[in-house]
């Protein structure tokens, strides 16, 4: 065995750790029965045992969903508002005779009547 494992260690002189060593003792007697059991909420598909827990953990859950379809259509209404830009802008390029056949191509992509091919 080495010597240094049983080298006295001096006593730390500093403010914080002398109050530390005054401090009271934790009183660990207490037995492991005694203590509450762990609570399910920590796991997001536990379902709390109280009912009107589930209730509005239902109910923030269902205005989530509302919240997130309401999201859907507006970014469906977004893009459709853009595609029809593109196909407004690609039909006026067009009738003035501004565009060749490779940009009015790239443009018809973007307008969503060329589909992409897989």
């Amino acid at each position: 065995m080495t010597s240094n494992l049983f080298q006295p260690v001096a006593p730390r002189k500093t403010r914080t750790s002398r109050k530390a060593e005054e401090s009271l003792p934790v009183d660990c007697s207490r037995q492991l029965d005694e203590t509450k059991p762990l609570s399910n909420l920590d796991h997001s598909y536990a379902l709390p045992a109280d009912p009107t827990d589930l209730k509005t953990r239902l109910s923030e859950a269902l205005a989530r969903v509302e919240s997130l379809e309401r999201d859907m259509r507006n970014v469906k209404k977004r893009e459709q508002r853009a595609k029809n830009m593109v196909l407004a802008l690609l039909e006026d390029l067009d009738g003035k005779n501004l565009i060749n056949e490779e940009l009015k191509h790239k443009l018809n992509f973007y307008s969503g009547k060329m589909k992409i091919k897989s």
